[in-house]
C-alpha cells in the first residue's frame, strides 16, 4: 500500500500536498503500520510534505533523513509563554482580567492551551469581571478532569489507573516515594511510560527526580 501510493504521488501530483496524520501514539504495537509509515517516510515524494502529529512517536528511522528534511515540534515548544497567555486571555477571549490574574492562570495551567479554552468557556458569564474568582479554576480543573477521566484514563490499563489513583494525592510525584507506598506496582517503569508517552505527568522524567501531575 506504501509503494502504491509512493507510485501514484510521483506519477501524478502536479502540486504540493500536505498529508496529515493525527494519533500516531495509537500505532504502538501495530508494526505493520508502523513499517508501512517508515517505508513512506524513507521514500517520501517531493510533492508531499507529512505531518506526523501525536503524543509520542514510533521509531520510524527519522535519524537517518537529511537533518533539513526533518523537524520536531515537542510538548514543550506549544506551551503559551506568560505574555501570550496574556494575549490570548485579553485580545482574543475578550476577557478584562488583571496582570495578577494572567501569572496566576498561567502557574495553574503552565501555558497549557487546551486548559485555557476550558477556562474561556467556563469563565463566560464573568467575563466582564477585572478578576477570575477562585471557582471558575475549580470548574475548570473539573472539566479538565471529566475530559481525561472518561477520554483517556478509562483507556488505561487496570495498572496503570491503581498507579495514577494512588499517586495523586500529593502536588508532585517522588518516584522513590511511590515506589514505597504502593508497593504492588513497578512504579518506575509505569512513570517512564507515562513521560514516554507525554501523558498525564510532566518533568524531566529521570530517576528520583519529581514529576507533576
Amino acid at each position: 500500500m506504501a509503494d502504491v501510493l509512493i507510485g501514484d504521488a510521483e506519477e501524478s501530483l502536479s502540486r504540493p500536498i500536505i498529508l496529515v496524520l493525527d494519533g500516531v501514539h495509537h500505532l504502538e504495537g501495530a508494526e505493520a503500520c508502523v513499517r508501512a509509515l517508515r517505508r513512506l517516510v524513507a521514500r517520501l515524494p517531493g510533492a508531499i510534505h507529512l505531518v506526523l502529529a501525536g503524543r509520542s512517536l514510533p521509531d520510524l528511522g527519522l535519524g537517518s533523513l537529511p537533518e533539513n528534511s526533518v523537524a520536531r515540534i515537542e510538548g514543550d515548544d506549544l506551551l503559551f509563554t506568560l505574555e501570550e497567555t496574556g494575549t490570548l486571555l485579553h485580545e482574543t477571549f475578550g476577557l478584562q482580567v488583571m496582570p495578577e490574574a494572567v501569572e496566576r492562570l498561567h502557574t495553574r495551567t503552565r501555558g497549557w492551551v487546551t486548559a485555557l479554552q476550558l477556562l474561556r468557556q467556563t469563565a463566560r458569564l464573568e467575563a466582564s469581571a477585572a478578576d477570575l474568582p477562585e471557582a471558575v479554576f475549580t470548574r475548570t480543573e473539573s472539566e479538565i478532569f471529566d475530559y481525561f477521566s472518561e477520554e483517556v484514563l478509562a483507556a488505561e490499563s487496570i495498572e496503570m489507573r491503581e498507579f495514577l489513583l494512588g499517586s495523586c494525592l500529593p502536588p508532585a510525584i517522588d518516584p522513590e516515594v511511590c515506589a514505597e507506598v504502593l508497593p504492588g506496582l513497578d512504579v518506575r517503569a509505569l512513570l517512564a511510560d507515562l513521560v514516554r508517552r507525554h501523558l498525564f505527568v510532566s518533568g524531566p522524567g529521570q530517576p528520583r527526580r519529581l514529576l507533576r501531575l
